[in-house]
């Protein structure tokens, strides 16, 4: 605790007051009690009083002292807690630099946003895919990727996923700046303090163009197998059973025109037959060329 100077000066006056006032007094009072003569008591009494002094400026001198040890303590204690601290941001600062590196390294885009699904950090093959810059995405959310074809609530589930599980892996059509059409594999993660509190996502993003392109090909391939497979099923059947039956039927006839309206009704059917087979060809050709 720091000594007010001006409440030692005022004690000192104090004191020094009272004992001049009533000093004369007090030797006088002594003197009738005392075989002392009054010179003496006189110096007594300067002696008392220099004694007072000397104790009254120790003890301020003293706590001062000790004041001025306790500030120094403080000062260096604060001192030590900044270098530490500052020690403790340094490293901190060089483990994040040389987390980014690598990060920046890595050939799958990377983007970390805050609890709320703003954009806070990219990394260099996010940029160099995209086309956005930091600056052009920071403090953004994710929709800016988006685009006409893309699920319009896919970003309201995915934040409903993160907020039960923290984690979730999700499919999404984006846009790079250009306007081209990319599909990203996102693995979305969350980062916690040291008090096990969550302060930011990490979206690890693989493009999965391709696959879904492959994907969607498969898919057509198989909608083109289905309807050639109803068709032989039923379309081709029919045409094929009525030829089967008219040729049987032809066996048992000997009258000419009789033949000849059978060979009639043969040749319709081998036309739809034939009328069939084209669709079918068109069918497989049209896929063919898609591809």
């Amino acid at each position: 605790m720091r000594i007010n100077p001006l409440k030692i000066v005022l004690l000192y006056f104090l004191i020094s007051l009272c004992w001049i006032l009533l000093g004369s007094v007090v030797v006088d009072m002594l003197h009738s009690w005392l075989p002392f003569s009054k010179d003496k008591l006189e110096v007594i009494k300067g002696v008392l009083f220099i004694s007072l002094t000397a104790l009254l400026l120790y003890f301020a001198i003293n706590r001062q002292g000790e004041a001025a040890d306790r500030l120094r303590k403080s000062e260096h204690e604060k001192l030590q807690q900044l270098y530490d601290t500052e020690k403790e941001l340094n490293q901190s600062l060089k483990e994040n630099q040389k987390l980014a590196e690598v990060i920046d390294r890595i050939h799958n885009m990377v983007v970390i946003t805050d609890t709320y699904g703003r954009v806070s950090w990219v990394n260099q093959t996010f940029i160099n895919f995209t086309g956005y810059q930091l600056e052009d995405i920071q403090g953004k959310t994710t929709d800016l990727l988006h685009g006409p074809e893309t699920d319009k609530k896919l970003q309201h589930k995915i934040m409903g996923v993160l907020e039960t599980s923290h984690h979730g892996v999700f499919e999404v059509l984006n846009y790079t700046r250009s306007g081209t059409k990319y599909w990203v594999e996102m693995t979305i993660s969350g980062i916690y303090n040291e008090q096990n509190e969550l302060i930011r996502y990490i979206s690890i993003q693989n493009v999965i163009t391709e696959r879904k392109l492959s994907e969607a090909k498969l898919q057509q391939q198989n909608r083109i197998l289905r309807k050639m497979s109803w068709t032989n099923s039923h379309a081709i059947r029919k045409p094929v059973a009525s030829i089967i039956s008219l040729v049987e039927l032809s066996k048992q006839m000997s009258d000419p025109d009789e033949l000849n309206a059978i060979h009639g009704l043969i040749g319709i059917c081998a036309a739809e037959l034939d009328e069939i087979t084209r669709e079918v060809s068109k069918m497989m050709s049209d896929s063919i060329l898609k591809e």
